[in-house]
């Protein structure tokens, strides 16, 4: 009878203590929840577009999974954080506005994927904010995963398509099968292959990736058994896409093209990437540590003391708190941001060019690079006696949504028949002044073409599309010029671009009142 007198009184006091902390979760889950409803409207421009991306394309396709994943994570963990009374924290409004104005440098720079990380970063923070440091650290993995939303990665399509038509060209060498690789385009006896952007393997990588780093949270505790499975979940899905490339080029050479064409491509695709899913699985359990608590058991500790009297105001400030600094950021964009382009009677000018160079007709033009925002272009084509440079000038009088130096729909190759199969970093003179441009090469059927690129944007030169977002956001905060252009020269060559380049080279040198012709444009 006394031991059973002790088991109710613990039991009642246990319900007791569920009580009063389910209790205490009421405000700060309300006040969260208001929270992040403010946050995502304010940021909702960012979020569809995401979403958009993720129907769009298969590289991201993941990203539906993403959401499901982390609330189901929450949900397993329910009886860690649940188990804590929520105490707010003054160092969330910090990071919330860190958050805030990552926010803003993507809004004013029309950077989607910079404001869907800050929208990421304001939702952890916000949880921070109100809920505390304690249950954020069981929370900290489903928070962290919601990174893997993010479609952010297309930069890597070149490199990996350019990764894959070595390795399957390599791999055909290597079996005796005669094979001349230009660019991204495998040539062989019976035809030739193009390794194209869906062709890259990117969707197996952020996929497998994203799967890897779930199993790795779930299965494996030990650093080096994360380290190397994180290694392999970027190595096997590259050679796995290569070995893919290779099998669907031999297997439409072995047939005389009757199968790995066409739908089949897509088909066989598919079939490869749920194999190496099921490879890069028996890794994983493979390396499993055994025996592993479930995530947040060692971190639960004893329930913190319910809120004090002063506890519902410290919630409400610190939710109102972190969400002014969004808001403010958002009104402060929106306002730098106010106003249209009025282009008016502004003629881009005639930039002069120093002898040898004179202007000649380009009546067929063969390549015109796309920049459909820009408010002002300018096409010459200029000769030596010895070589022909053509030159592109894309001006932005004031850049928006619309009207965007750094925007997906410009393209240095132009029309279909045109591809970009390699880019690097190098220099060249203007005017004295030594700049970064940005050397890519071009192939269509029958021709091939060197061309560098560079950007102005308020008064500097740059090569780099992630600097001039950078320069144009100084420019709105500062106050200075949201004047931008792009320039392109370009020149026809045969076996080597290096003749191409020299002559681009000398080109440029010869463009010394540019930035001068560029600045007083934006003066008018």
């Amino acid at each position: 009878m006394p031991n059973g007198s002790k088991v109710d009184a613990r039991a009642a006091r246990g319900v007791s203590d569920n009580t009063e902390t389910m209790r205490a979760w009421r405000l700060p889950a309300l006040v969260l929840f208001a929270a992040l409803a403010v946050v995502t409207i304010i940021a909702w421009e960012a979020v569809s577009a995401a979403v958009t991306v993720w129907y769009l394309d298969t590289s991201f396709n993941h990203g539906f999974a993403i959401l499901p994943v982390v609330v189901y994570l929450l949900w397993n963990q329910r009886a860690d954080w649940l188990s804590l009374v929520p105490a707010p924290t003054a160092w969330g409004v910090v990071f919330v506005a860190g958050a805030s104005a990552l926010w803003f440098l993507g809004a004013i720079t029309h950077t989607q994927v910079v404001q869907q990380f800050a929208y990421i970063g304001l939702v952890q923070s916000l949880v921070l904010t109100v809920l505390g440091w304690r249950i954020v650290k069981v929370m900290a993995f489903p928070l962290f995963f919601l990174f893997f939303a993010i479609p952010v990665g297309t930069s890597l399509h070149l490199p990996l398509q350019i990764l894959t038509a070595h390795f399957a060209t390599e791999a055909l060498r290597f079996i005796g099968i005669p094979v001349y690789l230009e660019g991204l385009f495998i040539s062989i006896p019976t035809g030739v292959f193009e390794v194209a952007q869906v062709c890259s393997g990117l969707r197996f990588l952020t996929a497998t990736v994203a799967l890897s780093v779930l199993c790795m949270h779930l299965l494996m505790r030990q650093w080096w058994r994360r380290i190397l499975f994180l290694a392999l979940s970027v190595i096997v899905p590259i050679v796995a896409n290569g070995f893919r490339a290779f099998g669907i080029v031999l297997l439409a050479h072995l047939t005389d093209h009757e199968i790995a064409v066409g739908v089949d491509h897509i088909v066989y695709g598919w079939v490869f990437f749920s194999l190496v899913t099921a490879i890069m699985l028996v890794i994983a359990w493979k390396l499993r540590d055994r025996g592993i608590a479930t995530p947040g058991d060692s971190d639960r500790g004893p329930p913190t003391a319910p809120l004090s009297w002063a506890g519902p105001a410290r919630v409400v400030g610190a939710g109102i708190a972190a969400v002014v600094l969004p808001v403010a950021a958002a009104a402060w964009a929106t306002n730098a941001m106010h106003g249209e382009a009025e282009v008016g009677a502004v003629a881009l000018p005639d930039v002069p060019m120093g002898a040898p160079w004179q202007e000649i007709s380009s009546a067929q033009r063969g390549w015109t690079p796309v920049f459909p925002g820009a408010h002002l272009q300018a096409f010459h084509t200029f000769s030596d006696g010895q070589h022909t440079v053509d030159r592109f000038i894309a001006y932005y009088v004031r850049q928006n949504q619309d009207a965007e130096l750094i925007a997906w729909n410009n393209r240095i190759a132009g029309s279909p028949d045109w591809r970009e199969v390699s880019s690097r970093r190098s220099h060249a003179k203007i005017g004295g002044q030594t700049v970064d441009v940005r050397a890519v090469r071009l192939i269509s059927p029958g021709s091939r073409r060197a061309a560098w690129v560079l950007y102005w944007v308020d008064g500097d030169f740059t090569a780099s599309p992630h600097i001039a977002k950078l320069l144009r956001a100084r420019s709105i905060v500062m106050a200075g010029s949201d004047a931008a252009a792009a320039i392109i020269v370009s020149a026809e060559y045969t076996d080597s671009p290096a003749e191409a380049e020299t002559a681009l080279g000398a080109f440029l040198a010869e463009l010394g009142s540019l930035k001068a012709d560029l600045v007083r444009v934006a003066e008018r």
